[in-house]
């Protein structure tokens, strides 16, 4: 039988009694040569505790009943590093044929599935409690707005106490803005990208602000015309937090390269790009020469909440919201690292070769009735705060409760409404059933749909007018006014 073993082209041993052989292609993968393991004593004690005592009886019972064992065992090899090993062992009198596989690829495997569950679980989470979350938070927002004019004449550390309110608020909505995104309901507006083009003006803007003793290298190697269909601001948000953990890996300094390169990947199995498929793609690489990571961080890179930094409101959630946004845009996010030898992140986007070109949607004209906004919130503090922005920057406000209420009004008053701004989910008719009574009347009025309920999904769910503009709470006046504006003009002097 030992002949038998010893020409089998996978890594087996045979066992009898308790003597034990390896052939050549197990010596390889064990590190040990069969000299070095002389019976099954020395075998079971490379296992190590506790492996070792449920491996032995498993084993003992396989061979007892004459049967097929498969085992998972954790094997200390003679240079010291530790395999994971699945071990099959089939009996064949007078002893027992076992053949010897790492499980790497396996393992590696069912931890993406992990870390995609997680991401999914956490999502769900975030999505029930987005909507009255963002409710809440643009309510604050919104009377932190209307507060400011009124500070000057207060004591001085007023302001600091309103400052303090907004940005507390401000943080919250990203918080939540990012578990949305975990939960793959965040919106993304793709378009043709050029990549090199769109991140050398983000490098020059990072590079300025990077610390003294670290450097910052871009270089652009894509072909002119090349482009990726990807959101813009989804993708400066992705290499930010890279950067910014590069940074974080440079404590004494170094350098930081953003690179962007055509690639024509072969799929193969390997433990960094094994994921990727085969197909033409264009590559951002963001590499530090810093602290790098070990193979237990490396292994949880990607996982919502684990962080090696202090604790902060949003820490562990940055390369968690980057792998999902990749993902989201049918790419991927690989890492390379090794204990002070640097770090290497890669963004995999499907190259697509189409001339860039620009953006050319509908604009919408501003309402050639009257100057008016109708507001439809079924949320009464936050139409009522919504209400005083608008009037503050000078237009008149009409308000509703639901659907129904806000017809009624546009009929009495369409001469004087330029605009409606409608939340999504209200009683009795909603705003989509708003919006399609209106052009069922033939009212051309420009809509602008709202909600705290975010993304694709809301928009697929409730069938929504993808030309419609869609306005996320919480919303600050800024992006507020800029939207208004866009669609209505400024008001009338």
């Amino acid at each position: 039988m030992r002949e038998v073993v010893a020409l089998l082209p996978v890594a087996a041993a045979y066992a009898e009694g308790d003597l034990l052989f390896l052939n050549a292609a197990a010596e390889a993968l064990t590190g040990y040569a069969t000299a070095d393991l002389p019976d099954l004593d020395a075998w079971f004690a490379a296992l190590g505790d506790p492996g070792a005592s449920l491996a032995r009886d498993l084993y003992r019972q396989a061979l007892a009943a004459r049967s097929r064992a498969t085992l998972t065992v954790s094997f200390l090899r003679k240079g010291g590093d530790v395999r994971v090993l699945e071990w099959v062992v089939t009996a064949a009198e007078p002893g027992a044929i076992w053949v010897l596989a790492e499980t790497a690829d396996r393992l590696r495997v069912e931890d993406r599935r992990r870390q995609s569950r997680t991401l999914e679980l956490v999502g769900l989470l975030a999505g029930g409690v987005a909507h009255v979350v963002n409710n809440s938070l643009a309510v604050v927002v919104a009377n932190a707005a209307l507060l400011a004019p009124r500070v000057a004449s207060l004591p001085p550390d007023n302001g600091d106490f309103l400052s303090e309110i907004t940005e507390a608020a401000t943080r919250a909505a990203v918080m939540v803005r990012k578990l949305l995104t975990l939960s793959r309901r965040h919106r993304l507006a793709r378009r043709p990208l050029a990549l090199g083009t769109h991140l050398r003006a983000l490098a020059a803007t990072l590079e300025a602000g990077l610390p003294a003793p670290i450097s910052l290298v871009f270089a652009d190697r894509i072909r002119p015309g090349h482009t990726v269909n990807a959101d813009p601001d989804a993708v400066v948000h992705v290499v930010r937090n890279l950067v910014a953990n590069a940074i974080d890996a440079l404590p004494s300094g170094g350098t930081i390269e953003i690179a962007c390169d055509e690639l024509e990947h072969q799929a193969k199995d390997d433990p960094v790009t094994g994921e990727v498929p085969t197909g033409r793609f264009a590559v951002v690489t963001v590499a530090d020469t810093g602290v790098g990571m070990g193979p237990e961080m490396l292994s949880r890179a990607f996982e919502p909440f684990f962080t090696s930094k202090p604790a902060a409101d949003m820490a562990g959630l940055g390369l968690a919201t980057a792998y999902v946004l990749v993902r989201m845009h049918n790419g991927h996010l690989t890492v390379d690292s090794r204990e002070g030898a640097g770090t290497t992140f890669r963004i995999w986007l499907p190259l697509d070769e189409v001339a860039a070109r620009r953006d050319s949607g509908p604009v919408s004209a501003a309402g050639e009735s009257g100057e008016g906004i109708l507001l439809v919130e079924d949320e009464i503090p936050l139409r009522v705060a919504a209400q005083k922005v608008l009037e503050r920057l000078g237009y008149r406000v009409f308000t509703a409760g639901d659907g129904e209420r806000a017809l009624r009004l546009f009929r009495a008053h369409e001469a004087s409404i330029g605009l409606v701004i409608t939340d999504v989910m209200m009683p009795v008719i909603g705003g989509r059933g708003l919006y399609e009574a209106l052009r069922a009347e033939g009212k051309q009025v420009p809509v602008v749909f709202m909600s705290g309920y975010v993304g694709k999904d809301l928009r697929e769910a409730e069938q929504l007018d993808p030309n419609v503009p869609f306005l996320e709470k919480p919303w600050n006046v800024e992006d507020l006014t800029r939207l208004v504006h866009s669609l209505l003009g400024p008001p009338p002097p």
